[in-house]
């Protein structure tokens, strides 16, 4: 359950994104303004859109920045209040997306959410499931072809593993090491509190199987080298946009 209190502040755009200002304060964290609630991004004091990992949890925001969706099956309308979308539909009507779109997939990846005509919402979780097995797979992979080499298996960092979430879905906006914001990935660990002594990222797309992603990976020089290289920890991450699969692997050495 979401604990936002209800602010009396300022949307003030910064670029070509908003951030929430009380006074000379910019807030930070849940928001809820208008019966809409919202979340400011910590590290950068802007609106999140789209899906995004907050403490372990997957949440869908609008185009307007406005919560829309969680993992547990929780429906946020824009009136703030909270129903069970889980395996009932629910009225969209009053909701951050309009009704009236004939099986709109809102969004492909984490969780399938599709509209009917009469505005109800149905979430199939199997989206979630084939990804987090296929992230598993992946894991046990490379973790299998360490050992073959002579070296130590990698250690889950569920921190580790936060990061190549998003990470894989900023792939789909941004295929690249820099991500959406211009920044590089590694300030990503940052942002999620990890410190490290050394640190590493893979990335691919287009491979529907984790079989596919690691065979390339294992073909690739550079690849391979971070895949055998001496980490500690590793996390992996998968999302599917528009029927491509977009991965992310991100080793680490806490400090």
């Amino acid at each position: 359950m979401v604990s936002a209190p209800v602010n009396a502040g300022t949307w003030v755009m910064k670029g070509t994104e908003w951030a929430y200002t009380e006074g000379a304060v910019c807030k930070e964290g849940w928001i809820q303004d208008g019966g809409k609630i919202y979340y400011i991004d910590p590290s950068t004091k802007l609106m999140v859109k789209g899906w995004n990992n907050i403490a372990g949890v997957p949440y869908l925001f609008g185009t307007d920045g406005a919560l829309v969706f969680d993992i547990s099956g929780n429906l946020w309308s824009s009136g703030g209040e909270n129903v069970s979308a889980a395996g009932t539909g629910v009225s969209l009507q009053n909701a951050v997306y309009p009704a009236g779109t004939d099986n709109g997939n809102l969004m492909d990846g984490k969780i399938k959410l599709d509209m009917d005509y009469s505005g109800n919402l149905y979430a199939d979780v199997t989206e979630t499931e084939s990804c987090d097995a296929m992230a598993k797979e992946v894991f046990n992979q490379v973790n299998a072809y360490r050992i073959a080499n002579g070296k130590a298996a990698l250690k889950y960092s569920s921190t580790l593993n936060e990061v190549a979430m998003k990470r894989a879905w900023e792939l789909s906006q941004n295929y690249s090491h820099v991500r959406p914001d211009g920044t590089k990935c590694f300030t990503l660990y940052k942002e999620k509190g990890y410190r490290y002594s050394a640190a590493g990222e893979n990335i691919a797309y287009g491979q529907a199987t984790s079989s596919g992603v690691f065979e390339a990976w294992k073909c690739s020089d550079r690849h391979r080298k971070n895949m055998l290289g001496d980490y500690e920890e590793m996390g992996v991450g998968v999302y599917k946009s528009n029927g491509v699969y977009y991965w992310a692997q991100n080793f680490g050495t806490a400090l």
